[in-house]
């Protein structure tokens, strides 16, 4: 949202990947994502939020985007 910043949601979006052609159960709308994913993602997000503030700041966010420990490794 051009803040500067990227929340858990915004990382989230960045770093799952999403396949969006596969159809899962209970009619689960697109991207189709799991459970685990979301997960991995929030725990990758709070590893690299350093000051804890519960966003990434631009610094943060280009640790994230270097590192083998985000689920998405390639690059925005």
């Amino acid at each position: 949202n051009d803040d500067g910043q990227l929340s858990v949601a915004e990382y989230a979006i960045w770093a799952i990947r999403a396949n969006p052609n596969t159809p899962v159960a209970n009619d689960q709308t697109k991207p189709y994502i799991s459970t685990g994913q979301i997960n991995e993602a929030g725990q990758t997000f709070f590893y690299f939020d350093e000051d804890g503030d519960s966003y990434l700041s631009n610094s943060e966010f280009t640790t994230a985007r270097n590192s083998s420990r985000t689920p998405n490794t390639s690059s925005m």
